[in-house]
């Protein structure tokens, strides 16, 4: 299992929303079968919290276990993947919707791309 790290944007275009999505929890050190500890949607109370808007369409949040030094020095990590929702911005940029993953309290820098739904 990886470790969770900072990294940057990876720039992978996935054909299928499913794929993506598992890319990002590999790279997280999340097993692909785990099912998140909590899903929240933008614009309700824990959205708001989590910060999300009309950009974003929820926000997975997967709980790890992390040993460190064997069994007995585990830690347990929050990994956020959140899905956002196809973006356009000035002079014609077009951002494909995806997921960004990182650390909790990170910036979510890593973008996994898939075509559309």
């Amino acid at each position: 299992m990886k470790k969770p790290g900072k990294e940057k944007d990876t720039g992978k275009v996935f054909v299928t929303r499913r794929a993506a999505f598992r890319e990002a929890k590999r790279d997280h050190g999340v097993p692909v079968s785990k099912q998140p500890y909590k899903v929240v949607k933008p614009n309700t109370p824990s959205g708001d919290q989590h910060k999300l808007d009309n950009r974003n369409r929820m926000l997975y949040i997967f709980r790890i276990l992390i040993s460190l030094f064997g069994f007995r020095d585990t830690e347990e990590r929050e990994i956020p993947i959140r899905e956002d929702k196809e973006a356009f911005y000035a002079k014609k940029d077009k951002q494909m919707e995806h997921f960004n993953a990182g650390e909790k309290d990170d910036k979510l820098r890593k973008h996994y791309y898939f075509k559309k739904r």
